[in-house]
Parts: structure tokens; sequence; C-alpha cells
């Protein structure tokens, strides 16, 4: 099993190998294309070098490719769509751990730690493009409840229009901290990086004080709810 993720020494991507890895799941880390600078839009730019890209990172990969990250999913399914004879199956981090529902229901037993605690799931903008039912799946079987909840960014603008993505995500974020949550949860790199990055200047937008909401990966989550260690200021106050 492969993971693909832009930055194979992220916070993310080793959070993810280790999940699987707890799952008795054994994976590499590969680097795909950038899903900002090098994805998406990108294809809009230069189709034919997007294109190439994607075939080069396509070839290391055995059978199976699990993305980490929305973006990434994303810019595969298209470029898969256009590559010929490539037969390379594209899954997200949720769809393996929820074909591996058995094993981690078994590892979670009663586990009980996430549900006196009120979650967001946020993810990126991108619509029907990206479906999100196994993440809402695995976060229900996590204990988080977030049906009520449920918020997009366009942090993946970001790198293209910058003020923009700030005013919009942090009305977002606010948006979210107003319903009193503990923590959010994502599955979106650039919402993910975009949060623990820019605090400060989404602050300094909304005019609002210093807040202290974890944001997590979903592999971050599940870890804790199996009783991971887990980086110690993204851990919810009253969870330690």
């Amino acid at each position: 099993m492969t993971i693909l993720t832009h930055n194979t020494e992220s916070t993310i991507a080793k959070s993810s190998q280790k999940l699987l890895h707890t799952l008795g799941l054994q994976s590499a880390l590969i680097s795909a294309p950038d899903s900002l600078q090098h994805g998406l839009l990108a294809m809009l730019c230069d189709e034919n070098a997007w294109l190439q890209s994607w075939c080069e990172c396509f070839k290391y990969v055995e059978q199976q490719a699990v993305f980490v990250d929305e973006e990434s999913f994303v810019a595969a399914s298209f470029a898969l769509q256009k590559i010929p004879n490539c037969d390379c199956q594209i899954l997200r981090l949720s769809d393996v751990l929820l074909a591996h529902k058995g094993a981690l229901t078994s590892m979670l037993g009663d586990s009980l730690r996430w549900r006196e605690f009120r979650a967001a799931y946020c993810s990126s903008a991108f619509g029907n493009f990206y479906d999100k039912t196994h993440d809402f799946a695995l976060l229900e079987l996590l204990g988080l409840q977030t049906e009520h909840t449920r918020y997009e960014t366009v942090a993946h603008i970001s790198a293209f229009n910058p003020e923009a993505a700030l005013h919009e995500n942090a009305r977002v974020y606010y948006a979210m901290v107003d319903c009193g949550i503990d923590v959010i949860v994502s599955s979106a790199w650039s919402t993910f990086s975009f949060f623990e990055k820019q605090a400060k200047k989404m602050q300094q937008c909304a005019g609002r004080g210093t807040l202290d909401v974890p944001i997590l990966h979903l592999s971050e989550a599940a870890l804790i709810a199996l009783g991971q260690a887990a980086t110690p200021h993204k851990i919810p106050l009253g969870m330690l």
C-alpha cells in the first residue's frame, strides 16, 4: 500500500502511516505533485506538464494509492481520467480504515475518549469532487458527532488569492468556534495547514481574541481514540 502526499515529512503523512501500521497495514510514503502549486489549478495552465507529473508519480504505486488529503485525491482523480491504460486504484484514508472496520472497532473497544467532546468537521470547498461520506462514517465510529457542525474553507486558494482566503477562512473558523466545539477535524491539508499557521492573522482579521481550539487530521483523531501518543497541544482541554 502506498501513501501519496505532497510532503512525506508532514504531520499528516507520518500520523497516517502510523495509523495504518497500528492496524497491521504496511505502507510506503511517496511524494505526489503539490496539490496547490502543481495540482488542481496547474492543469489549467499547462495540462501536459501536469499530466506528466502524475504519470511519473503513478509509476511507483503498486495497485493502490492512499491519499491522506482532499486536494491530492481530487487532483489525482482528474489526472486518472486523462491518463490512458493506468489501472491504479486511488483511495481516501477513510476508505481504507472503513474497509478494516472490524479490526478498528475491535481495537477501539469501549473507548470513550471522544464521547464527551464536541467537534467540527472542516473540508475544502470541492463540492461533489470529494465524497465525504466515509469521512463522516469514520468520525461517527470514533465517537465524534459532526452532523450539525460541518464547514468548508477556501484555504486551497490561499496561494493565489491570500486576502480573500484569509477573510473567508477567518469567518468559517470563528463560526465553528461559536458552536462551542472542542476540536476541529479535517481531511484537507490546505485547511489543516492554514488554521495551524495563520491563527494570528485570522484573529486580527476577525477582531477576535486568542483561542485554543486544536485542529486534527482524521488520522490524528483516530490515533487519539486508540490511545496513541499525540502532540500535547493538539489534545483538547479535559482529555489530559
